[in-house]
């Protein structure tokens, strides 16, 4: 079987990682990148905190819908904020 390129594995683990947020935290979920690889350990202990930040960099200030997931991040002082609703 082969490997997953490590950018859609990222992708994949940031996708669970959010939706499993979304659910617990039904009123929303916000942190930093570092809280967000906290949370994903139990997707996966292979995501980095520059994983999550390249993803926040390329989506910065911008609304990403995914898997009934709402993504909102913003950048404060050069630090990415990510903030999750669940939309189903």
């Amino acid at each position: 079987m082969q490997n997953k390129p490590k950018t859609v594995e990222t992708f994949e683990i940031i996708m669970k990682t959010a939706k499993e947020l979304a659910e617990d935290y039904r009123n929303g979920w916000t942190g930093d990148c570092n809280d967000f690889v906290s949370a994903s350990v139990g997707q996966s202990d292979n995501l980095r905190t520059s994983d999550v930040e390249q993803f926040c960099n390329e989506f910065a200030n911008t609304e990403l819908l995914s898997n009934g997931v709402l993504f909102y991040i913003t950048t404060r002082g050069g630090v990415p904020t990510i903030s999750l609703v669940n939309q189903s």
